[in-house]
């Protein structure tokens, strides 16, 4: 019984944490139509910040998955959610077109470190019959993520 609830408490943490990460990227590409406005964004501006967070969150996919190997999974998890979260509420300050662009970056510093460690916690805290179904699990979190990003970012912009 202790096992089922380890697992079931572990592949719900990834999954949420892996679905807060793509709902996070998801979120853009529908309220920049807001932002470019209020920032007077333009689209090569546009083009530069999703440059940015790809950029940050490929190397730190790499760079991440070598943190988490090192610090451990709940260490490395914590610090890269904790991380975007930080980036995620900066982006509140931006005021300028370069701004929203720096705090993307952070953002895919953060984030680039989400898969890295939910494999690795998959691998630290599962037993090996169950490992498959729980990376199953935890990476359906982005699709979960990105499905209803859409509704719930178009509900909060009808609302502001």
């Amino acid at each position: 019984m202790k096992k089922d609830h380890i697992f079931r408490l572990i592949t719900g943490l990834l999954l949420l944490a892996t679905a807060l990460s793509f709902m996070d990227r998801q979120v853009l590409s529908i309220s920049i139509i807001k932002i470019k406005d209020e920032l007077s964004v333009t689209d090569t501006e546009y083009g530069f910040i999703n440059a940015g967070f790809l950029i940050s969150y490929a190397v730190m996919f790499t760079l991440g998955g070598v943190l988490i190997d090192r610090f451990g999974s709940r260490r490395g998890l914590a610090f890269s959610v904790g991380f975007w979260s930080l980036a995620t509420a900066l982006h509140g300050l931006s005021a300028s077109a370069f701004h929203f662009g720096f705090f993307r970056f952070l953002l895919g510093v953060g984030e680039g470190g989400c898969f890295p460690g939910a494999v690795k916690a998959v691998t630290e805290w599962i037993s090996p019959k169950r490992r498959a179904v729980a990376n199953g699990i935890a990476i359906g979190g982005s699709a979960i993520g990105a499905v209803v990003a859409a509704p719930l970012c178009v509900g909060a912009l009808y609302f502001i």
